[in-house]
């Protein structure tokens, strides 16, 4: 998997991001990661959310889970975010 994203990234290919909010038991909460680039997807895995996550501290998340796979800029590489909480969306739209 991270040689396919290390090859798409030399090819300076752009990827989308879609992320999906999980609370499983016991109220623990994961963030789980998809980018998407052409006609292909790839699923980067659940993220465990400790604490309060404000929207600072979910785009470190994000960042973080991001550069284990090589993205090591979102400014370069990134062109969406899509998120299925609204608020979330809208707050990492403006400091990202």
């Amino acid at each position: 998997m991270t040689n396919k994203i290390e090859t798409e990234l030399q090819c300076n290919i752009r990827f989308s991001v879609t992320l999906d909010e999980y609370t499983l038991v016991r109220c623990r909460r994961h963030m789980n990661v998809y980018i998407h680039y052409r006609n292909d997807h790839i699923n980067l895995g659940l993220k465990r959310m400790l604490g309060s996550c404000d929207v600072e501290k979910f785009l470190e998340l994000l960042e973080k889970n991001l550069a284990e796979f090589w993205i090591t800029n979102m400014q370069t590489y990134i062109v969406s975010i899509v998120s299925d909480d609204a608020s979330v969306m809208k707050k990492l739209g403006k400091i990202s």
